[in-house]
């Protein structure tokens, strides 16, 4: 199963493709934590796999890229603590070195 990305979504994240991580993939109620892979096209997976079967076209997803991480908190922690650290360099180190130059 493949979700694919609208044209110019795909043209900002084609530098993307080819890595893969692990991911929580929801529709409503229903979640998979599993391996998500970023491809030439849109996402595969595992967790796109096991959410397609609860997917259906034009409904809404959800790609949580940072499980289990409390991104807000750690933000207003880093503003506090470094006032003109500009927040892509703070969540620059919640990625993979091989993302941060995508």
């Amino acid at each position: 199963m493949l979700l694919t990305f609208e044209t110019g979504a795909l043209e900002k994240l084609k530098e993307l493709s080819g890595i893969a991580t692990d991911a929580i993939v929801s529709h409503g109620k229903t979640a998979f934590e599993e391996a998500l892979l970023f491809t030439h096209r849109g996402l595969s997976g595992p967790a796109i796999l096991q959410i397609s079967s609860y997917w259906r076209e034009g409904d809404a997803i959800v790609v949580d890229l940072l499980p289990h991480e409390d991104v807000g908190k750690k933000l207003r922690a880093a503003r506090q603590a470094t006032p003109k650290l500009q927040v892509q360099t703070v969540l620059g180190g919640f990625l993979p070195k091989n993302w941060r130059n995508c």
